[in-house]
């Protein structure tokens, strides 16, 4: 309606009193709500340019108000010219009765689900020269509207705003408080009480059915009509679940003859209900126990995990625990420590590692915050090479473009002020997947035999950037693509001597084939499992290491060199290496690394390895390095054993000072773990 109202319907010189279309609309809304419907909401929505002249008393007016008043949860909402909208809003700043709602202990900034709704400022458009001054009774209609506004908790919006103002559905959630006890060793017990901050909002699952009942008996019917529902005869649909036996026969086996088992291998194991109750841990009561303090800097934004956060605040009349936690939480602040806690949500859950962090609200008050941290096995280990490779070093050009593309992408600015104004606030962006979910469920429900609505373009565009940041990187793209040039690559497919070396004809295959029966016993090792040949004219990464010894001992016809092969078994370590498996291609590195340390010996170039192996060292993760340094045959070439290798002294520190470094650090851990066991 909003859309097609602003895009189809031109004002007219016909005057009209908007006052008399609110009461029309009021009595419409009291006779819809008369018919034993419910409703979530109900917005009072005046579409109006404000010109005509409203012919209600003072009385009347102070009558409609308390009219409106009397409905639960109705909202009132102007929707104008911007014109208008900026004098509404100047008289809605200069108005004295939002000080008077807060002294009443009413805050008028906020909605009426606990939303905090954006009160806009004196606007700094600039007028249209075609734009005409408002009239006198337009001024006299905008005092009372806004007087309206503020009596009924409204708040007024442009045509542009307004489908994101109306449309959207801002369902507010009331906090739910969770009382516990902060346990700081044997004998200080803090109470505190925690709610919920941050959360992944999910709409309701379709598990839940209806249908229309047929005898009209029963559940569902006006008799006893189930909740959330109209007087309609609808019940409930519940699946029912029958568990057969998967042979010819297909036969029914009752719930109770049934048993949980499980596969470990090839054999079946069952466990029973009392096994089951015994296998689970048994974490005890809803708790929150403090382990110690570790350093801000220690936990990476990457450690956290869970679906949101928490706040947690001293309960209410327990001057005591006020006292300690605020000292607490200002001590924490002042040294800079977050703390580990273990927490239980109640009894029969498992225990979650979490985290403390002091932080302040938008009043100045401290509180902590809660973040749940994972365990040793919800941990990956992810290996990723350098960004900084000597091979290919990257240029002033390139480096001044990124950051120039930074700068115009930036999404803080500053204002004609001076003030820093965010182009972009996430915590003020709705889930366009939720709000199109709503739309189409209203669409359903008030139009069941319409087809379901198309996404609209208003959603569409909160998943782009802003039109304004796309213009004014649209410059520094230009030149980032001239900088970074890229090339399409094509996946290879199984190598063949046909896509190798073409096709051959009839009489070049018939000529051909003694010689290659002959290649085939040369090299039977060669062949694959189907018996065709596979020529290798590279190093590949399925047997690197094969491919590898096979170019050096066939270098006549191969023409490989040390250097050319050397090269392509150090770009497929260095593939492994970017590669996000975690610890599964350690095991080939390290055969990869052994074989060209073999060749570089015998082939009298050892500055060859030693350069790679300096560089994997840099790149590789503390696991796999590990393992690289517990291997024979994998450290530096010495001189004693190729010419350009390097000292004994040498060869023994590139190993020496990772063990001297992990020797450090197990010593410091053990360290702590000694001062903590006094401390306890």
């Amino acid at each position: 309606l909003i859309t097609f109202l602003s895009e189809h319907v031109k004002e007219t010189s016909i005057e009209t009193d908007w006052m008399d279309a609110l009461i029309v609309a009021l009595d419409f809304v009291k006779t819809a709500s008369q018919e034993t419907k419910e409703f979530e909401s109900i917005q009072l929505i005046l579409i109006s340019d404000l010109r005509g002249e409203s012919k209600q008393e003072q009385e009347e007016f102070e009558h409609v108000v308390r009219s409106i008043k009397l409905f639960k949860d109705l909202q009132f909402i102007f929707i104008g010219r911007e014109q208008l909208i900026d004098s509404v809003t100047e008289k809605e700043n200069g108005h004295d009765d939002h000080d008077e709602g807060m002294a009443n202990g009413h805050d008028n900034t906020s909605d009426q689900n606990g939303h905090e709704k954006a009160k806009p400022g004196p606007s700094n458009r600039a007028p249209s020269p075609d734009e005409k001054p408002l009239t006198s009774d337009q001024r006299r209609n905008v005092e009372a509207v806004n007087s309206l506004i503020h009596e009924l908790n409204g708040f007024s919006t442009t045509f542009n705003n307004a489908f994101e103002e109306i449309t959207f559905k801002k369902k507010g959630k009331k906090p739910t408080a969770w009382k516990v006890t902060l346990e700081v060793g044997p004998d200080i017990k803090i109470s505190t009480t925690g709610y919920v901050k941050v959360r992944r909002e999910a709409p309701k699952s379709w598990k839940r059915c209806l249908a229309r009942s047929e005898d009209g008996e029963g559940p569902g019917t006006a008799s006893q009509p189930l909740p959330g529902t109209s007087t309609d005869h609808v019940e409930e649909l519940k699946p029912v679940t029958h568990f057969v036996i998967n042979n010819e026969e297909q036969e029914t086996v009752e719930i109770q003859d049934t048993t949980t088992s499980y596969r470990y291998g090839g054999e079946i194991v069952t466990i029973g209900e009392a096994d089951e109750a015994n296998c689970k841990f048994d974490a005890g009561p809803k708790s929150l126990c403090l382990f110690g303090f570790i350093n801000r800097d220690e936990i990476a934004m990457s450690d956290l995990t869970g679906n949101g956060s928490m706040a947690f605040i001293p309960s209410d009349n327990d001057p005591n625990s006020e006292s300690a936690f605020s000292v607490l939480a200002e001590a924490m602040a002042e040294l800079n420590v977050m703390a580990i806690v273990r927490r239980v949500y109640r009894r029969g859950l498992n225990p979650v590692l979490g985290v403390l962090v002091p932080e302040l609200d938008d009043d100045d008050r401290r509180y902590l915050a809660y973040c749940e941290l994972p365990y040793a096995e919800d941990r990956r280990e992810l290996q990723f090479p350098s960004l900084n490779n000597p091979r290919h070093p990257l240029s002033e050009d390139q480096l001044s473009a990124m950051d120039t593309l930074i700068d115009t992408m930036d999404l803080e600015c500053v204002d004609e002020e001076g003030q820093s104004v965010m182009q972009f606030e996430p915590e003020l962006q709705f889930n366009p997947q939720y709000q199109y979910l709503f739309q189409t469920l209203t669409q359903r429900a008030l139009h069941p035999e319409k087809p379901l609505p198309e996404v609209p373009e208003e959603l569409k565009a909160k998943l782009n950037p802003s039109s304004d940041l796309v213009e004014e990187s649209e410059e520094v793209m230009k030149t980032i693509i001239q900088l970074f040039p890229t090339e399409k690559v094509e996946q290879k497919g199984k190598r063949t001597a046909d896509k190798v070396f073409g096709e051959a004809t009839k009489e070049e295959a018939s000529e051909g084939q003694d010689a290659k029966k002959a290649k085939l016993e040369i090299s039977s090792s060669l062949a694959d499992e189907d018996g065709e040949e596979r020529v290798i004219l590279s190093v590949g990464s399925i047997n690197p290491v094969q491919d590898f010894e096979y170019l050096l001992a066939h270098a006549q016809t191969t023409g490989a060199t040390i250097e050319s092969a050397g090269a392509q078994m150090e770009e497929i370590i260095d593939k492994f290496l970017a590669s996000a498996f975690g610890t599964d291609l350690n095991a080939k590195i390290i055969k990869c690394l052994k074989v060209y340390r073999s060749a570089c010996v015998r082939r009298q170039n050892a500055a060859l390895y030693n350069t790679f192996i300096r560089l994997v060292k840099g790149k590789a993760g503390e696991r796999l390095w590990s393992d690289v340094r517990s291997e024979e045959g994998t450290g530096l070439i010495l001189a004693s054993e190729a010419e350009g290798g390097v000292e004994d002294a040498e060869a023994d520190g590139f190993f020496q000072d990772d063990k001297e470094q992990g020797q450090t650090e197990q010593n410091q851990s053990q360290e702590e773990d000694e001062d903590l066991e006094d401390l306890l």
